[in-house]
């Protein structure tokens, strides 16, 4: 009997213990969804009262956005470029997170509460990383409330850094005259703008407005490829430098209230992208026995151009104190000497070293063009001719000497300050041969003539060459 009494017992006391759990739990449950403070599970606050839930790298893995806050209560803060979360009618707004992947926007500020509260501030854009990546934008400053008394709004994210460019690829020797020239530089990357700051609500009291952000830096433009020689004999032309990328312009001031405040300062711009230089011109190939003439010197590249400097943000524009406007972005250097990106030497023609063929010299190549800032090449010297050669035995004429091959033209300056190669110099022409002796006396081969200098558009003209000698007549036997 005492047993089954204490096993009653027990069951009720059990069932009115859960009973009663139940109904705390349940009322816990209507508490909580008017006040309460968000979580990572519910980042939003009670609809009355309570902060939400501002999110970290320990409970967030990508974007989130802060929490929702009650009517009384603070907005929850963003993370990995997420936006804050707005006040209702008393509170801060949450703080919009800095960007975490490479390039991607900060996030906005959430606004201040419609009474009172700061506006929150926004999230810093992250840098490129990318080759030429364009950083990313600050996120805007959150805006006081309407009717908000003695409140901030939020200050503008700073733009992240644009990425220098790529550099051209080196020309491939020894194949094709396309292979041997040298690769373009693809440009910088743009600054992020800078967020705007946040305004003060139209019918607010002694508020002011946030700061604008800075723009970011650009990437720098980068180098051309640097040309080869191809199988033909010609040089490459070199790779064009790249232009710098543009800085990020500042973000605006934010407007103060309409009775008293500050408006905010304008950011300040980002600084351009520093110009990328140009790579020379190849040289052109000397002559030879199987190819006499001299190759043509390649083109130098152009460098690029520098970035600008990103724009200044302006001061906010309310009734209240002034706001300082931003400074704009100072532009990227030209970094760019004369002489950059020069053409190429074209090659010297072939020169005969007395074998009696009486052929003419080879032809010196062409000097490359200069790029913008670059040299015109020196053309390349004319080969010298072959002497001539007689009959033996017979008493026959002598050949006559080769003619001096032609120098090469030097090449075009630069359209902004490059000067104009030299012509390359005439070839010498080939002695006429001596008449062999027999009972009749060959006559006496005829000198070369001189090879002619070659021409400069800006350059020292080329001189001529020598005219080769006569020979002796043959003596009578």
């Amino acid at each position: 009997m005492i047993a089954i009494t204490t096993g009653l017992l027990n069951s009720i006391g059990r069932d009115l213990r859960n009973s009663a759990h139940t109904i705390g739990t349940e009322g816990g449950r209507v508490f909580a969804f008017f006040v309460s403070n968000g979580t990572a599970d519910h980042p939003n606050a009670g609809i009355l009262l309570g902060n939400g839930f501002s999110y970290t790298a320990a409970t967030c893995l990508t974007i989130c956005n802060g929490g929702r806050s009650g009517l009384i209560g603070n907005g929850g803060n963003g993370f990995g470029g997420g936006r804050g979360a707005s006040a209702q009618l008393i509170g801060h707004g949450g703080n919009g997170s800095n960007a975490v992947t490479a390039g991607a926007n900060g996030g906005r500020g959430g606004n201040g509460g419609v009474f009172w509260g700061n506006g929150g501030h926004g999230g810093n854009g992250a840098s490129a990383t990318a080759p030429g990546g364009k950083g990313g934008a600050g996120g805007d400053g959150g805006n006081t409330g309407q009717w908000a008394w003695l409140s901030t709004a939020g200050n503008g994210g700073h733009g992240g850094n644009g990425a220098a460019g790529t550099a051209g690829a080196a020309g491939v020797g020894g194949g094709t005259d396309a292979a041997a020239n040298g690769g373009n530089a693809t440009k910088g990357g743009d600054g992020g703008a800078g967020g705007h700051g946040g305004s003060a609500g139209f019918n607010s009291y002694i508020s002011s407005g946030g700061n604008g952000g800075n723009g970011g830096n650009a990437g720098a433009g980068a180098a051309g490829g640097a040309a080869a020689t191809a199988a033909s004999g010609n040089g490459g032309k070199g790779g064009d430098g790249s232009n710098g990328g543009a800085g990020g312009a500042g973000g605006w001031g934010g407007n103060s209230s309409a009775a008293y405040g500050r408006n905010g300062s304008g950011g300040n711009g980002g600084k351009g992208g520093n110009a990328g230089l140009a790579a020379n011109g190849a040289d052109g190939a000397n002559g030879t026995s199987a190819t006499k003439d001299g190759g043509k010197g390649g083109d130098g590249g152009s460098a690029g151009l520098n970035g600008a400097g990103g724009a200044f943000g302006w001061e906010g524009f309310g009734a209240g104190l002034a706001g300082n406007r931003g400074t704009a972005g100072v532009n990227g250097a030209t970094n760019v000497l004369k002489g950059n990106g020069s053409g190429g030497k074209g090659g010297n023609g072939y020169s005969y070293n007395g074998t009696g063929t009486g052929s003419a010299g080879g032809k010196g190549g062409s000097g490359g063009n200069g790029g913008k800032y670059g040299n015109g090449g020196m053309g390349g010297n004319g080969g010298n001719a072959d002497s001539g050669s007689g009959n033996s035995g017979t008493g026959q004429s002598a050949g006559s000497g080769g003619t001096g091959g032609i120098g090469g033209n030097g090449g075009a300056g630069g359209s902004i300050a490059g000067d104009g190669g030299n012509g390359g110099n005439g070839g010498t022409g080939g002695n006429g041969g001596n008449g062999s002796n027999g009972a009749t006396a060959g006559g006496a081969g005829t000198g070369g003539a001189s090879g002619t200098g070659g021409a400069a558009p800006k350059g020292t003209p080329g001189v001529a060459g020598t005219p080769g000698q006569n020979g002796q007549p043959g003596i009578q036997s």
